[in-house]
């Protein structure tokens, strides 16, 4: 079972500098991809915008992940929808690439926090581990 990590920038539009977070993100990214290298199996990069998205080999290291980038980027808020599963296409370089319930259920749980103004929920399919924070 895989897992996928989505993660968004809330209220994005109302930042001054949008070139300069975005190069802040992809610096971020870089460091994680290669601190958490044996973890990933795609390597995280942004989706579209402020938006970015990777793949692990398991959900163990999903919160350690996600600590990682809070710690480093505190001065913004960000959303994040991890999801458990399958996936279902071949692996590609990007996830956005890939399909499968992985990447889904990791999107219904970004919009669910989203929606709920919660800054983390999981999503495995199995609704007494499902948590959100």
């Amino acid at each position: 079972m895989y897992c996928v990590i989505t993660a968004d920038v809330n209220k994005s539009r109302a930042v001054v500098d949008r070139s300069g977070l975005q190069k802040n993100i992809l610096a971020v990214l870089r460091e994680a991809n290669a601190k958490f290298e044996n973890d990933i199996a795609v390597p995280f990069t942004i989706t579209i915008g402020d938006e970015w998205q990777g793949l692990l080999n398991s959900i163990a290291p999903s919160y350690q992940i996600i600590d990682f980038f809070r710690q480093s980027l505190t001065d913004i808020s960000v959303s994040y929808g991890i999801g458990a599963g399958q996936v279902e296409t071949s692996f590609m370089p990007r996830t956005s690439e890939m399909d499968g319930e992985v990447f889904r259920r990791s999107r219904n749980a970004l919009n669910a926090a989203k929606k709920t103004k919660s800054e983390i929920i999981f999503e495995t399919g199995n609704e007494p581990v499902d948590v959100s924070c």
